[in-house]
């Protein structure tokens, strides 16, 4: 609320409404997942050299092939959070 910021709850078994948490998790499913062992002790550490390079390295089509860091730092001087990315 202090940043402005609206809540807006999507309805429950509204799956159309959540297109890009669908996709994401596809994404992990079928790039992530399927690459590694659920019973290995790294696993935390796998996920979060997955969750690093898939957000500072890996080119998103929706992005015009960057990653989404480098989209977010095309407006990083309009964001709250400018200060704690670089």
């Amino acid at each position: 609320m202090n940043w402005g910021i609206k809540l807006r709850p999507v309805k429950p078994g509204s799956p159309h409404l959540h297109g890009k948490v669908e996709r994401s998790q596809r994404t992990d499913l079928e790039e992530f997942y399927a690459t590694v062992s659920l019973d290995s002790l790294d696993l935390p550490e796998q996920l979060q050299e997955w969750q690093h390079f898939y957000n500072w390295h890996m080119p998103h089509g929706v992005l015009r092939e960057r990653s989404p860091i480098e989209r977010f730092l095309e407006f990083s001087d309009q964001t709250l959070f400018s200060d704690e990315v670089t």
